[in-house]
């Protein structure tokens, strides 16, 4: 299981936001941190490649302006003990 932290920056356009949003705590994987203006902080947990997938599509999102992953753990990258 991966652990992404992430800041999503978003347009300026409320409408956008407040569908980027709605879209985001609507998924399980996902869990909403703080939110301003200018965007919001997320922590993802899934599989990696489910991650990196998911990062991809939210860069394309209408509302989404920039990606930016600040934190991350790839557990399930790790060799089995």
């Amino acid at each position: 299981m991966a652990i992404v932290g992430v800041v999503a920056r978003w347009s300026r356009e409320r409408e956008q936001q407040r569908d980027v949003h709605a879209r985001l705590c609507s998924d399980a994987r996902i869990t909403c941190g703080p939110s301003t203006e200018e965007g919001i902080a997320l922590t993802i947990e899934a599989p990696t490649a489910e991650v990196s997938a998911w990062l991809a599509e939210l860069c394309t999102w209408p509302g989404v302006e920039l990606v930016t992953p600040v934190f991350h753990e790839f557990e399930d990258e790790l060799p089995a003990r």
